[in-house]
């Protein structure tokens, strides 16, 4: 599903391209932009592919809520990683942006039975989880 909400698009001169759109398209099925030369079908489909940034509004792709925990050794690596991950996600409209926790598997986090036993990550990881789930519950009541 395609839902786009609130999406709107006004350039710098002050042109409205798009204003107000609400729109959702489930899987499968076909839907046409049809109207006058200049009444923004083609920004609005431009929005939905990111080619460019909308003003206002959001668009979300599924209505899913994502999460990234990205975790490598050293916290270059970890923070990188969680950059590109949230960086795919966002491209792919993520909702709204990719929350993330990025975890340095180089530190000693871990018990000998692999329990986390750093309370920093694992308060940042509860955090996620509770974001992801208020996010989740937000979605399915607005549905």
């Amino acid at each position: 599903m395609i839902r786009l909400v609130g999406v709107g698009k006004t350039y710098d001169d002050g042109t409205v391209a798009v204003h107000e759109l609400d729109l959702d398209v489930e899987p499968g099925e076909l839907v046409v932009l049809v109207g006058p030369s200049g009444c923004g079908k083609s920004t609005t489909l431009k929005m939905i592919n990111r080619l460019i940034e909308p003003t206002t509004g959001r668009i979300y792709l599924d209505n899913t809520p994502w999460g990234c925990i990205s975790c490598a050794y050293g916290w270059q690596a970890a923070v990188g990683t969680l950059g590109q991950l949230r960086s795919i996600g966002h491209a792919l409209r993520a909702w709204p942006t990719p929350l993330g926790v990025a975890i340095n598997s180089a530190d000693e986090i871990w018990d000998g039975a692999g329990l986390l036993t750093d309370t920093g990550v694992q308060g940042n990881l509860d955090l996620l989880a509770t974001q992801l789930l208020t996010f989740a519950r937000a979605a399915w009541e607005t549905a």
